[in-house]
């Protein structure tokens, strides 16, 4: 296991302007980050020894880059008892933006690459703290006919209800985590606090 520290990701990317790989986003209570991290370890390591661990700015954030497939790491801690998580989204991208529209660029590079053709999708953003976005509904729409305009070969539509895919945007203060991925995926966990 290895940790990085949030200026180590912030000078990452800087010179590469986004981050790609496997990641989980998990949430949990503000100040069980230690015990909901040993949760996910106690599930995840020994089968991904390599796992890192990446310094979110924010309390009750927990940001993992898994190696492998994501898909397996989520069926791993969909099976196991975990008191103190709440959800855990699979995350494609990490950035830290300077103005929107470098957000704008790595969501619809993903949804280029993630959305086969006439499928449906929803956007879903979520902020926490402080960060560039204002209003995250405005986001949602925008972000959603830019994709429909510049994918228009595609066929794509978007279903609110019902979403074959949801293209999923997280500000974290300065750091963005961006996912594309089917609804199924991502993880609403029971915890003792329910």
């Amino acid at each position: 296991m290895k940790v990085i520290r949030y200026h180590e990701l912030l000078d990452m990317c800087s010179r590469c302007n986004e981050i790609r790989g496997n990641f989980l986003l998990i949430t949990t209570r503000p100040g069980s980050e230690v015990h909901a991290l040993s949760e996910v370890l106690d599930a995840l390591f020994p089968l991904y020894p390599s796992i890192r661990v990446y310094e979110v700015p924010l309390r009750g954030n927990i940001l993992l880059g898994v190696g492998k497939s994501l898909k397996m790491a989520l069926d791993l801690l969909n099976k196991r008892y975990t008191s103190t998580i709440y959800h855990i989204y699979p995350l494609r991208a990490l950035c830290f933006p300077r103005q929107l529209t470098d957000v704008f660029h790595v969501c619809l590079n993903l949804a280029r690459e993630a959305l086969p053709p006439g499928s449906s999708f929803r956007v879903k953003c979520r902020r926490k703290g402080r960060s560039i976005l204002n209003n995250s509904e405005a986001f949602e729409r925008s972000l959603g006919e830019l994709i429909l305009r510049a994918l228009r070969d595609k066929h794509l539509h978007v279903n609110l209800i019902n979403p074959d895919f949801l293209v999923m945007v997280h500000f974290l203060e300065d750091l963005v985590g961006v996912g594309v991925c089917a609804p199924s995926l991502v993880l609403r966990k029971p915890t003792r606090w329910d």
